[in-house]
This record gives structure tokens, sequence and C-alpha cells, in this order.
């Protein structure tokens, strides 16, 4: 039952909770964004640790299907209603949640970063 529940983990909300959160937030807030949801994730975790001692003398082995089952409710979730970020820079990503992108900034700091290679033709096409 131990390996049916980190399957079912792996496969479902084990890898989003670490992922998705660096990835919603905007530039402005993601740090922080990031290291609440990190803190959540561990304070669940303990309180997990906490109470399966009690829960596998109560229920025994029906405890892990507790989990098999928040699990299998959270994929059908994830599937349904998070967007798929797969191939998505983090500027597509502002936009699907919403965020202002200033997208001028981007071409000009793209314009700057070609400035130098500009220089280096010019130069050798006047020797």
């Amino acid at each position: 039952m131990i390996f049916m529940t980190s399957i079912f983990f792996s496969l479902s909300f084990g890898p989003v909770s670490w992922v998705l959160a660096s990835e919603v937030f905007p530039t402005k807030t993601r740090s922080i964004g990031t290291s609440v949801a990190t803190c959540a994730n561990w304070a669940f975790n303990v309180l997990f640790s906490q109470v399966s001692n009690t829960a596998i003398n109560n229920i025994s082995w029906k405890y892990y299907l507790v989990f098999i089952c928040l699990n299998a409710v959270d994929f059908v979730i994830i599937t349904l209603f998070f967007p798929e970020t797969k191939g998505k820079t983090l500027e597509d990503m502002a936009e699907i949640f919403g965020d202002e992108v200033d997208l001028s900034a981007l071409h000009d700091s793209d314009d700057e970063n070609m400035a130098p290679e500009k220089d280096k033709s010019e130069i050798a096409e006047k020797a």
C-alpha cells in the first residue's frame, strides 16, 4: 500500500506543488510566493506525520486509501482546471494568469543585447 500511495502521489499532485508555485507568481512576488508555498507544503507534511500514527492505529491500512483518494481527486482537478505550462516562458505564464506584461521592455533589452553584434559587423564591413 505504501508503494501505491507513493505512485499515485508522484503521478498526481506531488511535483505540481513545486513546479506550479514557481511559475504562477509575477516576477515581483515570485520569491515570497514560492517561499510561502514551500512553507505550507512542509507544514502539511509535518501535520500528516504527526497524525499518521493515530490514524494507522484507528483505521489501520484504510489510512492509505485516504491518500490514494485525495490524490485521485487532485489529479482530476489539476487535469481539468490547471493551465498547461509546458514549453511556456514566464512572460507567457504571466499573461495566462492575468498579469500585465510590458513587452516593450523585453524588446528594448533584446535591442541592447544585439547592439554589440551590430557594432562588430559594422567594424568588419569597414575593414
